[in-house]
């Protein structure tokens, strides 16, 4: 029984899963945020670079990173159409943090969390 238990609190162990559990409940985001005037085939490494250039990671106190990953994920609420986006997740000076990118007609939307 304890194994059993043990086994069913291990379910997503991985970050970026984690996350993705969470995104479709979210609230309208409510922050500012200036696309990344990359085209929407760019990689998703691409536009993490061009976001360090512009100086994005230093708003947020980042000064240094590492791409552990990148990949492209989906969220859904019951109901609803999949959206679609890419995920990095990386190591920073302030820890591991997830960078949720999608592209759109005016440039690629993101947003940076902890990851957990």
């Amino acid at each position: 029984m304890a194994a059993m238990v043990a086994l069913l609190g291990c379910s997503h162990s991985d970050p970026i899963d984690r996350l993705m559990t969470q995104v479709p409940f979210e609230d309208v985001a409510s922050y500012l945020c200036q696309p990344v005037d990359l085209t929407s085939n760019a990689s998703p490494e691409q536009v993490v670079a061009a976001l360090s250039r512009r100086g994005t990671f230093q708003d947020d106190r980042i000064t240094s990173f590492k791409i552990l990953e990148a990949r492209r994920v989906h969220s859904r609420q019951k109901g609803a159409e999949s959206v679609y986006y890419s995920a990095v997740l990386m190591e920073s000076n302030l820890g591991r943090k997830i960078v949720l990118l999608q592209p759109s007609n005016t440039g690629w939307w993101y947003k940076i969390y902890d990851a957990k």
